[in-house]
């Protein structure tokens, strides 16, 4: 059952790379961050350097 599991995980993975889906979600992370961060008081600077360090969820390193 985990094989099947990791195997469809695997094939949705690869279909969403294709896609540019997993890029696209990243953008959109990164984006909502920062806007988050400019809403909660921090400068455009600040904002930028915190998204730049943070690790997107869908990152491939872990």
């Amino acid at each position: 059952m985990f094989d099947e599991i990791v195997e469809q995980l695997t094939e949705l993975l690869e279909t969403m790379l294709k896609k540019d889906q997993i890029f696209k979600l990243g953008a959109q992370f990164s984006k909502k961050s920062y806007d988050a961060l400019i809403e909660a008081g921090f400068t455009p600077e600040q904002a930028i350097q915190i998204v730049a360090n943070q690790k997107s969820p869908v990152s491939a390193k872990s």
